[in-house]
C-alpha cells in the first residue's frame, strides 16, 4: 500500500517472508492455506510479501483429489486428520502441535506427528 512506511520488525519480516515466498526453489506446503494468506494480506495489506506466493502446495487440494481418485466420499477427508486417516490410513494426534519443539532430541511422538503432519 503506497504511502504507508513500514515498521523496522515489518519490514525485516516482508522481506524474509517475501524472499520465501517468492522463491521457486523452497516448496511452501500447507493445507487450506489459501485463506490464511488471503487473511494475512487483508491484515498486513502494506506488506508486500503476502500478495505473490510460488511452489505452493495446498494439501487440502490434493487430498480431494486423492480421495476423488480412490472413490473415497468428500466427507472422508473433513480437515487434515481427516484425510490422513481416510487417505494415508493413520491418525492425527494434535496433542504434540503444541509440545515444546525446541528441546533436542526430539520425542518419538513428536516425531511420528511431524513425519504425518508433513
Amino acid at each position: 500500500q503506497e504511502g504507508v512506511t513500514l515498521t523496522e520488525r515489518e519490514a525485516a519480516l516482508d522481506k524474509v517472508l517475501g524472499e520465501l515466498f517468492r522463491s521457486y526453489g523452497i516448496l511452501k506446503v500447507g493445507y487450506s492455506c489459501a485463506g490464511d494468506v488471503r487473511r494475512l494480506a487483508a491484515s498486513y495489506p502494506h506488506m508486500s510479501c503476502f500478495k505473490r506466493l510460488n511452489k505452493l502446495v495446498d494439501l487440502h487440494e490434493l487430498s480431494k483429489s486423492a480421495a476423488k481418485t480412490i472413490g473415497l466420499p468428500k466427507t472422508a477427508i473433513k480437515g487434515l486428520k481427516g484425510a490422513c486417516w481416510s487417505i494415508l490410513g493413520h491418525t492425527l494426534d494434535k496433542t504434540e502441535q503444541c509440545s515444546s519443539w525446541g528441546f533436542r532430541p526430539l520425542s518419538k511422538d513428536q516425531v511420528r506427528y511431524s513425519a504425518i503432519d508433513s
